[in-house]
């Protein structure tokens, strides 16, 4: 991805196998999330949106053609992430949430400043690391923005993404960085299994 458009290369020789011209003249940071076998969403910032692509391989080539544009999410830096058939995410630096079959946008409400976003697929939330260094927990609904839980993490401005290894959850920003850990649910037989042990 580059300011030019989205481009295809083979990584066996480095050859092009095709491009799909998307110009911009601001910053383009945010990396493409590829959806699925033929889909790549392209966010860009300064309103300009985000951008379903559909890809498809024809003659050794990838023919890539515009599905839709959505200026309801323009990430600038922020990361966004999908799950279950809507993309979260950043619409400048307010938190919002995109229908991904059409684009349209489902709500517009969480006021982290310019903050970052980690998905938990596995239980269906989202970790939002605030502009404030505040760490929030969201549960993923197309419905309305729902908060579980808030924690001051970091102290000063926060733009750096966090990273989530196992139980441990690294955060940092230009003055200081923290590990916390994080409570994990054990399936229920592991649960079985330690209470057996116990008794």
């Amino acid at each position: 991805m580059t300011n030019q458009g989205l481009t295809f290369i083979d990584p066996a020789n480095g050859d092009r196998l095709g491009k799909h011209d998307l110009l911009f003249g601001g910053y383009r940071v945010v990396q493409p999330l590829v959806l699925d076998d033929s889909s790549v969403l392209i966010g860009t910032s300064m309103e300009s949106g985000t951008r379903r692509i559909k890809v498809r391989l024809e003659g050794g080539k990838f023919i890539a053609q515009e599905q839709w544009l959505s200026r309801r999410m323009s990430p600038s830096f922020n990361d966004y992430v999908a799950h279950a058939g809507y993309l979260y995410g950043f619409d400048n630096n307010i938190f919002a949430c995109v229908d991904l079959a059409m684009g349209e946008r489902k709500w517009k409400k969480g006021r982290y400043g310019n903050g970052q976003v980690l998905l938990l697929p596995d239980g269906d939330q989202l970790l939002v690391l605030a502009e404030d260094g505040e760490l929030v927990l969201l549960r993923t609904t197309s419905e309305s923005l729902v908060e579980l839980a808030r924690h001051q993490v970091l102290e000063g401005r926060t733009w750096n993404h966090p990273v989530l290894v196992g139980d441990r959850l690294y955060v940092r920003n230009g003055e200081e960085a923290a590990c916390y850990e994080m409570p994990t649910v054990q399936p229920v037989q592991n649960q079985l299994t330690d209470q057996a042990r116990v008794e």
